[in-house]
């Protein structure tokens, strides 16, 4: 490899001309590629030019489908179903009320805060049919995060559920529009069922919706998706995935609609006349639920990130023969990948920022490309580039490591109400023809491998995943920096036996609040949910006297001190009961910790557990008592003391109705 390497370097060189070794040789500005090496990672690579639909924005598509297939499925939520031409009828009185009562024209944007639902998919659908885009907040976030979303927009409307705007500090400017159930409220009952005739054609450059996602500032930042990004991705996934994805297509649908993902799974089916199946909140953290839903809906095609994929075969999933899977937000692992090659008919491996809409390379993964590293990324969409270049901007040549650029017409228009980042990020694409043509960089470390397969590195900053999620660790120091006790922190992250990260927050604390180190720890989890989400925090909380220093004065990570997870327990009180005992087993399996170690009144997430060791946890539980037990009474109980008296409680529980049962069958069996 270093004598390719190095072959390829001398070539490049050989091009130099004498004139250029003239003077003082600036070595940097010597080519390190030879003209066909360039063309390769300029142009071969990024041949990817096809046409999409450029007359017709997302919701016209959409009621092309309406017109062809009026009768078929459109969305399902539990035991509720709408046809497409009802999903057409429904969200056109929305966009009617919209664009007539509250003046909603392209570029607005209109906040929608409601639980999945039906109403979820035709609110989305009735903003962008009255020309807004929407700005999706997820009921479950903070209420300080859904506070600075709203007041980052500036949303004037808000399509609402179940009063949770009460959450939330709304301006007179805010006005609510209620979408309670699927006949929705008189509001719109005298609005028109018909599609919306507008007097100007909207532009594809017009946007279609603005998620946040994590920021290194502290606080999230909206990226802008237009319309026209969309509908090429869609088209470009259409292109990739085949006759996969027709309108035979049923698609389980288990993202947050504030996760950019979401809009693959909602848009992508009925952007072919297929059906959504939207899993519930319960559903999506559930596994056992989730294979059922596979199954009673008759599911062909799912999109997870590899925990979601992992927490289903740790349950035992038996598979399903015709389903796509597509796999995404974190890197692939290799054993997971062929195990999951066995349970499916199709495995592909997704990669792609936000800003470049969703995904922006997908992958098929099968037997003849199992052999190197699986986790590698190719397979460009239509009509996204992708370049690997060094500080300078420049290609860098085949092996070395450089940082991945993303080009094309699917990329953001930038940051809501950030032009100095938006500048920073995207750039001026200096290979490509047309003049407003952009690149975003990424962050993303690779090499290009000698397959045109990219290799994930690592990351230019601080940013990472857990669990599919993209999290900077400015915004949990940010957050966590504010809370009482603390005068400085630092949170990194650092991988479990399984390879999943774990997040630990490192803190000097201010002993001059009168409260105590022990106390601590709880009283920032609660202060940290009120702001962020709970897959950003920290899972422990390690205290120290003082920062370790390199040689120049700056923090030296690396010598943080590893913590012990026994100090985090309180006086060690040893199991009594027979549950007790096989519940510390348990722990310790999952928590890599040996049985001793474990008291009775410890907390499973002061321990290092995190929502996905809760659902094995769970999973394991049923098998080996034979009873239902809901992740969310992990979450409530998370003291293996609390969590046996309530297997102890639905233990007594089913032997009573076994008792029952007997006693009813003696008695019709006498007579």
């Amino acid at each position: 490899q270093f004598n390719d390497h190095l072959s390829r370097l001398l070539t490049g060189l050989a091009t130099v001309s004498e004139t250029e070794l003239v003077g003082p040789l600036q070595i940097k500005k010597l080519p390190m590629l030879s003209t066909l090496e360039l063309d390769y990672s300029l142009n071969t690579l990024n041949d990817t030019e096809q046409d999409y639909p450029t007359d017709k924005c997302l919701h016209e598509l959409f009621e092309a489908q309406a017109v062809a297939n009026p009768n078929n499925i459109a969305v399902v939520f539990e035991d509720e179903q709408l046809t497409y031409q009802e999903l057409n009828q429904q969200a056109n009185k929305v966009a009617h009320y919209l664009a007539e009562h509250h003046d909603v024209t392209p570029n607005t944007l209109v906040g929608i805060c409601v639980e999945r639902s039906l109403q979820m998919v035709v609110g989305l659908l009735g903003i962008l049919k009255a020309g807004g885009a929407y700005v999706p907040l997820d009921p479950s976030y903070p209420t300080a995060r859904l506070q600075h979303i709203i007041n980052d927009t500036g949303i004037n409307y808000l399509l609402d559920q179940s009063g949770l705007h009460t959450r939330l500090e709304l301006s007179d400017k805010v006005k609510l529009i209620s979408i309670n159930d699927t006949r929705f409220t008189d509001v719109f009952i005298d609005y028109p069922v018909t599609n919306r005739q507008l007097a100007d054609k909207q532009p594809l450059s017009s946007l279609a919706y603005v998620i946040h996602t994590s920021g290194s500032t502290g606080t999230p930042k909206g990226v802008m998706i237009e319309q026209g990004a969309f509908v090429n991705f869609l088209q470009a996934m259409l292109f990739q995935l085949g006759p996969n994805f027709n309108h035979d297509l049923k698609l389980l649908a288990v993202t947050t609609m504030a996760f950019d993902i979401a809009g693959l799974e909602i848009w992508g089916p009925l952007f072919v006349g297929g059906q959504v199946v939207l899993a519930s909140k319960d559903d999506v953290i559930d596994p056992s639920k989730l294979s059922h839903l596979l199954n009673v809906h008759d599911i062909n095609f799912m999109q997870a990130t590899p925990a979601g994929w992992r927490s289903l075969l740790d349950d035992d999933w038996a598979g399903k023969k015709d389903l796509v899977a597509l796999s995404g937000g974190e890197l692939l692992p290799d054993k997971l990948a062929k195990s999951l090659m066995r349970n499916c008919a199709q495995l592909w491996n997704c990669y792609g920022p936000t800003e470049a809409t969703v995904w922006s390379l997908v992958r098929r993964i099968d037997c003849d490309n199992t052999r190197g590293n699986i986790a590698n990324l190719a397979g460009p969409l239509s009509n996204y580039s992708h370049y690997v270049l060094d500080s300078t901007q420049e290609v860098v040549p085949q092996g070395v490591i450089g940082e991945l650029y993303i080009g094309g017409t699917s990329l953001a228009r930038g940051y809501l109400n950030n032009p100095d980042l938006t500048k920073e990020k995207f750039i001026a694409d200096p290979f490509a023809s047309r003049k407003d043509a952009r690149l975003y960089r990424t962050g993303d470390l690779v090499r290009l491998v000698s397959d045109g397969q990219l290799e994930f590195v690592g990351r230019t900053d601080t940013q990472i995943k857990i669990r599919g999620f993209r999290i900077e660790l400015g915004e949990i120091e940010h957050q966590l920096s504010s809370c009482a006790g603390v005068l400085s922190c630092i949170v990194v992250a650092n991988k479990d036996e399984s390879g999943h990260n774990n997040l630990v927050a490192y803190v000097i604390a201010d002993n001059t609040t009168g409260i105590s180190q022990d106390e601590m720890p709880n009283l920032f989890r609660k202060s940290l949910r009120a702001h962020i989400p709970d897959y950003m925090v920290p899972s422990i909380f390690v205290f120290i006297e003082q920062w370790p220093l390199t040689a120049n004065g700056k923090i030296d990570k690396n010598s943080l001190p590893a913590y012990d997870l026994r100090l985090f327990q309180r006086q060690y009180q040893a199991a009594q009961t027979p549950t007790e005992q096989l519940l510390v087993e348990l722990w310790s399996t999952l928590l890599t910790l040996n049985s001793d170690e474990i008291s009775m009144d410890a907390n499973f997430f002061e321990l290092g557990g995190h929502s996905l060791l809760a659902v094995k946890l769970v999973t394991k539980i049923r098998r080996l008592f034979s009873l239902e037990i809901m992740i969310k009474e992990v979450f409530e109980q998370p003291s293996i003391q609390m969590l046996a008296q309530t297997i102890d409680s639905k233990r007594s529980i089913s032997i009573v109705e076994s008792k029952m049962k007997e006693v009813v069958i003696i008695s019709e069996g006498s007579f």
